[in-house]
């Protein structure tokens, strides 16, 4: 029985992590039904471990189950966006600063060595997304890790998490300069320049904000006064409530 028990969880596991890199990379894109006895018969397995992925998604809000309609992709929305961009920039900007404040020369080595294997996507394009996503985060990861919070890494991973469609979005969508955001977060982390480096990192957050935004408002038809109401997220704002 235990040697089940490990089983069914490992294969829920698996099946979690396909649909989690399929929503993500929008093959299942926002708003798709996820029919169970579909998904069921595309990754080759029994009803139950789909259902028990689709709870677990739905709690890490990557699906919307309703009992009437069923399962379906969570839609992207400006006013998620706004709200997971800004909280990223309090937290991280916080664990960035903590850890060119403390961080040793080995947290330095990791640093530059996490660079080194982001770079070469930087510059080769980005055929494979989910690599360049890898990458990226590992970067950040990097800079941040001196900070040492379980809580504090804890909460910047489940927002990242949260916000790694939008982040994919801005890359695949929009022309920016994504060479030249990273070397400004990087040169100012390994000069130790507290506030060049919080600064080039909450202009690399809000850049993904001012690219998407729009776009999502025209989709969701949220309008201005919605859009104010939810305390719309700008340099100023971001610059008042940031570390």
């Amino acid at each position: 029985p235990a040697g089940r028990r490990v089983s069914r969880e490992t294969l829920r596991a698996r099946i979690e992590e396909a649909l989690r890199l399929d929503i993500i990379e929008g093959t299942l894109g926002p708003g798709t039904r996820l029919r169970v006895e579909g998904l069921a018969q595309e990754y080759g397995v029994s009803p139950t471990p789909i259902r028990e992925a689709l709870q677990r998604l739905a709690a890490e809000n990557f699906v919307t189950l309703d009992p009437r309609v069923g399962a379906s992709v969570t839609r992207l929305s400006a006013r998620e966006l706004r709200e997971v961009y800004w909280l990223r920039d309090l937290l991280e900007c916080a664990a960035l600063r903590r850890s060119i404040e403390v961080g040793d020369a080995k947290w330095e080595e990791s640093v530059q060595s996490a660079w080194t294997g982001f770079l070469p996507l930087l510059t080769a394009g980005r055929s494979d997304i989910l690599a360049w996503s890898r990458v990226h985060r590992a970067f950040h990861a990097a800079t941040m890790s001196a900070a040492a919070s379980q809580w504090l890494a804890h909460f910047v991973s489940m927002l990242q998490n949260q916000s790694e469609r939008y982040q994919i979005l801005s890359v695949k969508t929009a022309s920016r300069d994504s060479l030249g955001e990273h070397q400004s977060i990087y040169r100012a982390v390994m000069a130790r320049d507290v506030e060049a480096a919080v600064e080039a990192h909450r202009n690399h957050l809000l850049t993904t904000v001012s690219l998407l935004e729009p776009g999502l408002r025209a989709q969701s038809g949220e309008g201005a006064a919605a859009a104010l109401e939810a305390g719309r997220v700008d340099r100023a704002s971001m610059g008042e409530q940031g570390t």
